[in-house]
């Protein structure tokens, strides 16, 4: 029952956040369009806005969404057929998912506020990632100590 329920969720939160990652990036040239009229009427206090250099890095972080929302549903999968090495892939997604906008800022790459994140925002997803490596000893150990057969 603890498999069912905790794949069928992984599941469900990869395909939606998935979900709005593809319609994030299908809908950037919109978004770039609206943020260069608000760059026109004097919105962003000054700020020169490059809607070709957004638009390339809005598209590259919502395909990296997607990619981890596809991760965290083969976790779910991996996890509902019983394997406990689905906790490991969901512990891989979280630890990238939190270190992945400090990787940015330290490399340079990220130009905008929106694309660096700090420490503290990294330290969720590091926590979940840690959880879910918890989840995965535990049932190793149970399934070693013939409890959960």
């Amino acid at each position: 029952m603890f498999y069912r329920i905790t794949g069928g969720l992984l599941i469900a939160i990869g395909l939606l956040i998935g979900v709005v990652g593809l319609y994030e990036w299908m809908h950037t040239d919109t978004m770039a369009r609206m943020l260069s009229e608000f760059s026109e009427a004097g919105a962003f206090r000054g700020t020169v806005f490059k809607p070709a250099l957004w638009a390339s890095h809005w598209r590259l972080a919502n395909l990296v969404i997607a990619g981890m929302a596809c991760s965290t549903a083969v976790a779910g999968l991996v996890v509902r057929l019983k394997k406990p090495w689905g906790y490991l892939v969901l512990f891989g997604t979280f630890v990238f998912a939190g270190t992945y906008p400090l990787i940015l800022r330290m490399s340079s790459y990220a130009q905008y506020k929106w694309e660096g994140g700090s420490i503290r925002a990294g330290l969720a997803y590091v926590a979940v990632a840690l959880m879910a490596l918890l989840v995965y000893v535990v049932v190793v150990r149970r399934q070693r100590a013939g409890i959960d057969r």
